[in-house]
């Protein structure tokens, strides 16, 4: 074999283990955890599964390492512009039941939605969003918020930086 042979086949080879990597990367689960939080002990986050795509799905999880949940409702708050807010409980704001999963030590909680559902409620409702956040309401009346969480333009859940310290 000559070597510029061997130039070509080392060549189509490194292309053909391109493609082969690019093809194993877009088709893998990619998740991306938007806000991550400890309040009181209670670890508060949002994570969304292949964020990018038209079965986004997003899982909002509470934890605490020590004791039982005491979880009464979930709700959506709506916060527009001028700090106006909108309280809307899951399931009635999503018009379906919504189940809170608890894992088997009642230590943590999870709710799991598509994320097309959630955009079309909102558009449903005319909300005029500019923000807003999940809140857990405990047993006690206590309430549990995560952060206040925006949508980018290309409809991903971000946490926008508040613009005072700069």
């Amino acid at each position: 074999m000559q070597e510029e042979t061997i130039a070509i086949i080392f060549i189509l080879f490194v292309i053909g283990a391109f493609i082969l990597y690019r093809r194993w990367f877009k088709s893998r689960e990619k998740i991306y955890t938007a806000s991550d939080e400890i309040i009181g002990g209670y670890r508060l986050r949002i994570i969304e599964h292949n964020p990018r795509t038209n079965d986004a799905q997003v899982v909002i999880h509470i934890q605490h390492p020590m004791k039982e949940l005491d979880i009464d409702e979930v709700f959506i708050e709506f916060i527009s512009r001028g700090r106006e807010f909108q309280l809307f409980s899951i399931a009635d704001f999503f018009e379906e039941e919504i189940p809170v999963k608890y894992a088997e030590d009642q230590r943590s909680a999870s709710i799991k939605f598509y994320k097309s559902e959630f955009l079309r409620h909102i558009r449903n409702r005319d909300i005029k969003l500019y923000r807003f956040r999940f809140v857990w309401l405990k047993h006690n009346g206590n309430k549990l918020k995560t952060h206040e969480m925006a949508i980018s333009a290309r409809y991903i859940f971000f946490k926008p930086d508040s613009g005072i310290f700069n």
